[in-house]
């Protein structure tokens, strides 16, 4: 989770989108001044994230599923 917030932060910081509030989130929209593009970055960095925990989760099955056959 780590690596794609780290994602996110620097599409966001190479695309120039300004977010002026100190917190994040979608309620911060409407003060975005590159909204599609900020939201773009987003999903990005979930779809690297979903990635890595599916290929995380894939390596514990096959480690549990070689401990059961031993």
């Amino acid at each position: 989770m780590m690596l794609s917030s780290a994602i996110v932060s620097v599409l966001t910081f190479i695309s120039q989108i300004q977010v002026p509030a100190p917190h994040g989130g979608f309620l911060v929209l409407p003060l975005v001044n590159k909204t599609f593009l900020w939201v773009g970055c987003i999903f990005t960095g979930v779809l690297v994230g979903a990635i890595l925990l599916g290929l995380v989760r894939i390596h514990q099955n096959r480690q549990l599923a070689t401990k059961v056959h031993k």
